[in-house]
């Protein structure tokens, strides 16, 4: 149970991550609380899966500095990363097929899809074509 007192009226998004993460699925709710008023809500933590994804060349190394899109079956807009080494874990992506986007100046636009399986990590691999 977590209380948030002397909370101004208003509309607020509560949103859940584990510490230090960034989290692919919306998990947020909204409340609106009236002036002078207070509101109670409940909300469950589903996990999902985590992504171990490697971005490559032609030549098998992996890329720095990509732009990464990924695209969830139950989201509403697809979640940007930017990568310096693109090589590593999406966590907690939402169970279902996901959809990879990646972009990088002078190459190819890639793409990959995969089918997350909740507390499962799956591998993503994508290899882009340098631009003719």
């Amino acid at each position: 149970e977590f209380v948030v007192p002397k909370v101004a009226a208003g509309e607020y998004v509560l949103r859940t991550a584990p510490h230090g993460e960034s989290i692919l699925r919306e998990t947020g709710k909204t409340l609106v609380i009236p002036p002078g008023g207070e509101e109670t809500t409940e909300f469950t933590i589903v996990r999902g899966g985590d992504v171990k994804i490697s971005v490559t060349g032609p030549d098998g190394k992996v890329l720095e500095n990509v732009e990464l899109i990924v695209t969830g079956e139950d989201e509403t807009e697809p979640r940007t990363f930017r990568m310096a080494v693109a090589s590593g874990t999406i966590r907690d992506v939402a169970p279902g097929k996901a959809r990879f986007r990646v972009a990088k100046d002078g190459y190819a636009t890639a793409e990959s899809e995969v089918t997350v399986v909740k507390d499962q990590v799956v591998t993503a691999s994508v290899r882009m074509e340098k631009k003719r």
